[in-house]
């Protein structure tokens, strides 16, 4: 194989993840598309980072989510310092549930983690990883690569921190000890993403053949609820009442009880890669309404052009979704093949 037949899975994440935290989302308009390749600078290489360092030590999807996590904390306490910022791009995103021994809100807090975690780290992870399943859970770099990912990555930091602090009004810099506990606070999630999951091949679990895996559409669907909720309550929450802390504790619960209705489901016979893209699709279906919500405020002809990308990200996943029903064809005429691909 080619080097540039291998790198493809790479770039393809590597513009993939900032495509759908930002533009999908509506949070940057289309008509800044240009951006595309500095916003892959953070958002592109912490995926495909996370991505190569699980692969690589043979751990599956729960480092996944936890190294997601940790990137989430990065992101938004060290280099946009979103979590610190009252005045972060001039909205106040503070003010509702703000815990001053802290200097972060609650529902904000909650809110930009799980963000990051589900749609720009795991949403756009798994569907690349659905579109070149045949190369399974195998590394896409060597080790130059990864090393060269990694310097980028913190490059990427780097320069979100400089030009946060720059074209902020107040140009606003988080004091030593919020970075110091983003900084710790992230450490930790790393290395709790590697002692607490060993390696698949070392793992003894079975599928419970007394279970049967769902309707990949009760999957796709279910994460579209859970999503839907959690975007509308830090959207619409506070405006009809809802107590900060009790928005907090609904957003958690409702992470980790996903988290593990997934897992629980995975583990049923016949969970397959349908499924595994079915959840990733739902997720990314949620951003259907909420980028609109964020995008009208940008006039008619940003609306349009989110529109289009909208499209194109519904063709992306109409095409990821033949592709698997041609192997599940296939798979009939070959259920050796069919079983080795389920593996992965």
């Amino acid at each position: 194989m080619s080097v540039v037949r291998r790198l493809v899975p790479v770039l393809v994440l590597f513009l993939l993840a900032p495509f759908v935290a930002e533009y999908v989302l509506g949070n940057i308009p289309p008509s800044r598309l240009f951006l595309l390749p500095m916003m892959a600078l953070l958002y592109g290489t912490g995926a495909v980072l996370i991505r190569e360092v699980t692969r690589r030590t043979g751990r599956g999807w729960p480092t996944i989510v936890l190294l997601g996590l940790a990137y989430a904390v990065i992101e938004e306490g060290i280099a946009t310092q979103s979590l610190f910022n009252p005045n972060y791009v001039g909205l106040h995103l503070l003010a509702y549930g703000f815990v001053p021994a802290l200097g972060i809100a609650g529902p904000w807090t909650a809110y930009m983690l799980g963000l990051h975690t589900a749609w720009s780290i795991s949403v756009p992870l798994l569907l690349t990883e659905t579109m070149f399943r045949h190369r399974g859970s195998q590394p896409w770099l060597g080790r130059v690569g990864l090393v060269v990912i990694g310097v980028l990555f913190v490059l990427g930091v780097s320069l979100t921190a400089v030009f946060s602090i720059k074209l902020s009004a107040d140009h606003f810099l988080a004091s030593p000890a919020q970075l110091v506990a983003a900084g710790s606070v992230a450490a930790v999630l790393v290395v709790l993403a590697f002692m607490l999951f060993r390696p698949t091949a070392a793992r003894t679990t079975q599928p419970d053949a007394a279970r049967t895996a769902p309707s990949p559409w009760l999957v796709g669907v279910t994460t579209f609820v859970a999503g839907s909720i959690f975007h509308a309550l830090i959207r619409f929450g506070g405006q009809y009442g809802v107590p900060a802390a009790i928005e907090v504790l609904l957003n958690v619960v409702l992470a980790v009880a996903l988290v593990a209705l997934i897992l629980w489901w995975s583990r049923a016979a016949g969970w397959s890669q349908v499924h595994k893209f079915a959840a990733a699709a739902g997720g990314v279906l949620v951003y259907g309404w909420v980028g609109y919500l964020l995008i009208n405020q940008q006039g008619l002809g940003e609306t349009l052009g989110w529109a289009a990308l909208v499209v194109f990200m519904v063709a992306l996943l109409a095409g990821i979704g033949l592709g698997l029903r041609k192997d599940a064809r296939q798979a009939v005429a070959d259920p050796v093949d069919n079983a080795i691909l389920s593996q992965h």
